[in-house]
């Protein structure tokens, strides 16, 4: 696997958010890293840039409610994917992680959200293209599919009751 990691400047359990840009700018220097850097070529800062602008974007639903939408599982061929879900806001973020192995789609069921709502959801893919689609809240009870097209990828998928 590959990534970015980071670490958060908190002062006294809130985010401040001059530690945070000093700790990304950090972490995104070409000279700091964890382990040894192998086959990645030459590292696109822009690209990491909205990568992390992304990840700092999710903050705020992290203090959701966590639902497992697939059993745990460290097959190949098997999705990984949660919902963190802030239920009084009517809305919520998906993330599904599509394993080398896996099928090229996954079916998106979340029983929690209100059947007779209205759903605007925006796809965020593993390349930052986004796109968007209204559906119904029986649908996403019944499943919404999503495809993929890439191996591993991943998808976020926000989404929130229009009113």
């Amino acid at each position: 696997t590959t990534g970015v990691a980071c670490e958060f400047g908190f002062l006294n359990g809130i985010i401040d958010p001059e530690k945070e840009k000093t700790s990304l700018n950090f972490v995104c220097n070409g000279n700091f890293k964890v382990s040894e850097i192998v086959n990645v070529g030459v590292l696109d800062m822009d690209a990491i840039d909205k990568a992390l602008d992304e990840v700092v974007s999710l903050r705020e639903y992290w203090k959701g409610d966590f639902k497992s939408l697939t059993p745990p599982s460290d097959s190949k061929k098997d999705f990984v994917a949660f919902a963190l879900d802030l239920q009084k806001q009517k809305r919520g973020i998906v993330l599904v992680f599509r394993r080398e192995e896996a099928k090229d789609k996954f079916i998106v069921k979340l029983p929690y959200v209100l059947k007779n709502k209205e759903y605007k959801l925006t796809f965020s893919d593993e390349d930052l293209v986004k796109s968007e689609k209204t559906v119904g809240g029986e649908d996403l009870i019944n499943g919404l599919e999503v495809n993929f097209t890439k191996t591993p990828a991943s998808l976020l998928i926000y989404y929130s009751a229009i009113k």
